[in-house]
């Protein structure tokens, strides 16, 4: 306190570390946050937002401004070049949100309470309303691939 500037001393060995070790899911996020924090700035905003919703939207829970923060962006910016690309943010999460439930429901057991988490939504009721109206069934039918 009441220093000209602040800092954060980290000792060389937790440096040196995996995270491997501490937590496979620690790891893979961490990494996952590097990637999008210094990913090449080539892609569209479009492809940059897929991006990052395809791998933070349970972290993100698609909203807007997140998604803005995390690409370095004003979400006023972020909307206005959506919209020069032709594309709402609004198309691009229930875009994402749909795979990742087809992924989810499709390749896991998961809990649908832990699935509607995993793709940002409030809860259950409102991943059984989405399902049927991506899908046309029910998240146990397309589970089942009953539908």
């Amino acid at each position: 306190f009441q220093s000209e500037h602040s800092q954060l001393v980290i000792p060389t060995d937790v440096l040196s570390r995996s995270l491997k070790q501490v937590s496979a899911h620690l790891h893979r996020l961490s990494i996952d946050y590097l990637q999008l924090a210094f990913a090449p700035k080539e892609a569209t905003t479009t492809e940059r937002v897929e991006d990052v919703l395809r791998r933070a939207l349970s972290t993100t829970r698609g909203r807007r401004e997140v998604v803005a923060k995390l690409l370095n962006l004003h979400p006023r910016t972020l909307q206005r070049r959506l919209r020069e690309e032709g594309v709402s943010y609004t198309e691009l999460v229930d875009r994402a949100r749909r795979e990742q439930t087809k992924h989810w429901l499709g390749s896991s057991q998961l809990p649908l309470s832990q699935v509607a988490g995993a793709v940002g939504l409030a809860d259950q009721s409102v991943l059984n309303r989405n399902c049927r109206r991506w899908f046309g069934c029910s998240p146990m039918q397309l589970r089942r691939g009953s539908f």
